[in-house]
């Protein structure tokens, strides 16, 4: 699973802009700026480190990206679509494209990446659970609302977790 997804949003003017979130841990590349100004991504490589800073990915793309520039990147007459993607940084831009698909009856286990909002899981337990918010303790036992629960405890204290239907199913 990706830690980046895109939301397609209409602006005025008849244009259509890309809007990126990003859930990855403060410890993923997406999130390591060098202070002294590199643009390099190669950890082990870097010698004079790196400081935690919000996403870089989603900063860069708040101010570049649109339908008209994804260009080459773009699969040709795929469909616009909101969902999972993954990046890479070639030195210039950001290049991009659709992730996988999470699929229903996909397994995952809380080392996998967050699935987002609007899946149903089903836990060892038969517990189902559905993602309603995209922070915190942002899982909810179906038929107990008052039990909420973090991404972590559903998928490692209760998994692993099997997909019944995911947020891009509603």
């Amino acid at each position: 699973m990706s830690d980046h997804t895109i939301t397609w949003i209409h602006r005025d003017g008849d244009s259509i802009v890309g809007q990126v979130t990003c859930t990855a841990p403060p410890t993923a590349s997406c999130r390591y700026q060098c202070p002294m100004g590199c643009e390099t991504w190669e950890l082990e490589a870097h010698k004079h480190g790196y400081e935690v800073v919000d996403c870089l990915a989603v900063g860069w793309w708040a101010n570049a990206i649109s339908v008209a520039e994804c260009g080459p990147i773009c699969t040709e007459n795929e469909p616009v679509r909101n969902g999972a993607v993954t990046l890479d940084w070639d030195g210039d831009t950001w290049l991009w494209e659709y992730a996988d698909q999470l699929v229903p009856g996909t397994k995952l286990t809380s080392n996998d990446s967050e699935p987002t909002v609007g899946t149903v899981v089903v836990t060892q337990d038969d517990g189902v659970w559905l993602r309603f918010d995209g922070e915190g303790r942002s899982w909810t036992r179906l038929g107990d609302s008052d039990d909420t629960e973090s991404w972590t405890r559903v998928a490692g204290n209760y998994g692993p977790v099997t997909v019944l239907t995911t947020g891009a199913d509603l």
